[in-house]
């Protein structure tokens, strides 16, 4: 982090645009907390992952991002909108390299099929390092997600999940964004985490750790095989049908 608030990478600097002004015309913004851009460049340069997947990158600031702290690694990127990511343009206008990125727009985080072909396809049989879920934020559809991509990612590998308290704010920067609107709509995201809190209890192997911070959550894979084309976490949970996070 350097003094404007913001995150430095290589030659380029990143933005929280949530957050600050914009400290030149050279910062990339980044549609995230500075909190969530550091949990995201410590985990990086603890783990040094080479094969990423990021589910919703928007503008594709968070994609630039990741391609100049992983500049070896292989990224997908999964993105809904029909694109192009415009940050993710200007981040190559500016010299960065995205030889390693291929994004797939126009793709429903919740396809599963093509979620796993896309996998598949961009990584062969190497297991996934590192997968960041910045989607839709929809309790379903992120479930959707995790059932599709967990299989995928390696022992000791991440999941991470993005924006998972929007449905306990109260105080907070998107406060204002929020209020008086059902976005994202439908049952919190929480029940998720609940889910994954009971597969470190429950499920030996699947998820091993959690770490719960305010904005992201890690779960540490464990090293139990999993059927991609049929694995379902709650089916790994006894009794999760019959609780509801609050």
């Amino acid at each position: 982090m350097d003094g404007h608030g913001t995150i430095r990478a290589g030659a380029h600097e990143f933005w929280p645009i949530l957050e600050a002004p914009r400290p030149s015309p050279q910062a990339i913004p980044v549609y995230k907390s500075l909190r969530m851009m550091q949990a995201i460049v410590e985990l990086v340069a603890q783990e040094r992952p080479t094969r990423i997947v990021e589910v919703g990158i928007y503008a594709g600031g968070s994609t630039a991002l990741l391609a100049a702290l992983a500049p070896e690694a292989t990224l997908l990127g999964i993105e809904l909108d029909p694109g192009p990511a415009s940050q993710l343009a200007r981040f190559e206008e500016l010299g960065g390299s995205v030889a390693g990125v291929r994004v797939a727009y126009g793709v429903d985080q919740g396809d599963r099929h093509t979620v796993q072909a896309l996998v598949r396809e961009t990584f062969g049989d190497e297991p996934i390092d590192l997968v960041i879920d910045d989607a839709s934020h929809q309790l379903e559809l992120s479930r959707s997600t995790l059932d599709a991509l967990l299989p995928f990612v390696r022992s000791g590998g991440s999941y991470v999940i993005e924006d998972w308290g929007w449905g306990q704010l109260r105080e907070s920067m998107w406060a204002s964004t929020l209020a008086g609107t059902e976005w994202p709509p439908g049952e919190p995201m929480a029940a998720l985490i609940f889910d994954l809190v009971m597969a470190v209890a429950a499920s030996e192997g699947v998820v091993d750790d959690l770490v719960v911070a305010p904005s992201t959550v890690i779960a540490r894979r464990g090293v139990a095989p999993l059927d991609p084309d049929g694995f379902r976490l709650r089916d790994q949970l006894p009794g999760a049908q019959d609780y509801q996070a609050p």
